[in-house]
């Protein structure tokens, strides 16, 4: 180690000019040393890997081996020669589109228990020196691998990873009515910390796991949750942001599932797919964040990130004819797919229930859609209420023989509440600020 001839030519010549010696050979021996350092490591680490997987075994929630997980942390492909593969495609990949590193890349993640940035009228944006990391380094394999397990099992902190303003006082509780997954190790509480009061859940990925296995997974998560949830929180609650997530969530525990998500209007559809899209997709020369640090293997590039074409996890590990994730309008032609997971997002909206008839179509119309649904799937509704017999008017009502509501996990929640000091305010009196009204 030390200087290269050339580089001792070029220091010589540089003493004989009364200049400054471009190299310093203290420098180098330093960097070639913790060159050195760290690809003695990174042969240690696929050495102890390596014998984790001839055991079978996978980490927690992990769908991959851990020798592939170990090149995905090295900016590696999962299978191949990353040398062979850089010499094949330096003329053909843009040198800016290089592939996230998060073994030599910081991951800075926000404190998901410190409140976002306000961002209203006449109010005081937090400076940036305000802002709080719960993580801002560049972290070893194993913190990396938990980081990932828990964005597949935290709901919230994965909606504040994509850079959403959620507050865990408003938003905690929507998150909380979609699944909980867990497909292998420790259920988590808020915080991050190991919930000891649940017990853990053995690996479900496997080597060589079919279709049928994978469904077989899915379904376990049946004694966690209905089948069927209604979410209808007011406007403004992030509903249909959080329904988006979700579906990011279940792509990053299950890199086979398939997503349909349904909206009363075709544009509306196509505004959802792109948004999901967009947290996987990596422009052109554009730096990778955490979310692309902590999911290499789901990077979405080119018109494959921007499209309104049905999404197609690049994770993806077994072959199927439908996409990761579509979407479609109610009045489209649904038949011929079939999915895991359905999702009704604002499917009823002002101009397709104005009228008993309109609202009588579009319930024919969604009920239909329940046999594109696989038996081990899950469904999710979440809207906004129009009439009292739009359609989740007519899902909640009763079963006019038995009495009985078809099992259903169900939330709502008002846009406002009145302020205990005003509870005997009649109703179209109270306003949202302080009045003269009497209350004796």
């Amino acid at each position: 180690m030390g200087l290269t001839p050339a580089q001792r030519q070029a220091n010589k010549r540089a003493r004989d000019k009364g200049v400054p010696e471009p190299y310093d050979s203290t420098v180098i021996k330093a960097d070639q040393e913790a060159r050195a350092a760290k690809e003695a490591n990174a042969l240690n680490l696929f050495e102890e890997v390596a014998a984790r997987d001839k055991e079978g075994k996978r980490f927690k929630s992990e769908a991959r081996s851990y020798t592939k997980l170990v090149r995905l942390y090295f900016g590696q492909p999962e299978i191949g020669d990353a040398d062979d593969e850089a010499s094949e495609g330096k003329d053909k990949k843009s040198k800016k589109d290089k592939r996230p590193n998060p073994s030599e890349t910081r991951i800075r993640i926000q404190n998901s228990d410190v409140d976002p940035t306000d961002r209203g009228k006449g109010r005081r944006r937090r400076s940036i020196e305000d802002i709080t990391y719960e993580v801002d380094d560049i972290v070893g394999f194993w913190r990396w691998l938990n980081l990932r397990d828990r964005a597949r099992k935290d709901l919230f902190w994965l909606g504040r990873l994509l850079g959403k303003g959620l507050y865990r006082s408003v938003h905690q509780i929507t998150c909380d009515q979609f699944v909980t997954k867990n497909f292998g190790g420790p259920w988590l509480n808020q915080d991050g910390t190991e919930d000891k009061t649940r017990e853990k859940v053995d690996s479900m990925y496997f080597e060589g796991y079919t279709l049928d296995d994978f469904h077989d997974m899915i379904e376990d998560h049946h004694s966690y949750r209905e089948r069927e949830m209604m979410l209808l929180d007011s406007r403004g609650f992030y509903k249909s942001t959080i329904d988006g997530i979700d579906s990011v969530q279940w792509m990053l525990n299950c890199p086979d599932i398939r997503i349909l998500i349904i909206t009363g209007e075709y544009k509306l559809s196509v505004a959802f797919a792109q948004e999901i899209k967009s947290y996987f997709n990596m422009s052109e020369g554009q730096e990778p964040n955490a979310f692309h640090l902590l999911f290499p293997e789901y990077v979405l590039r080119g018109v494959d990130g921007t499209s309104k074409e049905p999404l197609f996890c690049p994770a993806r590990l077994l072959d199927q004819k439908e996409g990761s994730l579509w979407v479609n309008s109610i009045v489209a032609n649904l038949s011929g797919w079939h999915c895991d997971v359905k999702k009704g997002d604002d499917i009823v909206t002002d101009e397709n229930s104005n009228s008993e008839e309109a609202r009588e179509k579009i319930k024919i119309k969604y009920d239909g859609t329940d046999d594109l649904l696989d038996p081990h799937g899950f469904m999710d509704h979440i809207g906004t209420r129009y009439f009292t017999d739009d359609w989740y008017g007519t899902r909640l009502a009763p079963n006019s023989e038995t009495g009985e509501i078809a099992p259903v996990k169900y939330h709502k929640r008002g846009a406002w509440a009145v302020k205990p000091e005003y509870a005997e305010v009649p109703i179209l009196q109270l306003t949202d600020v302080p009045s003269k009204v009497d209350i004796q």
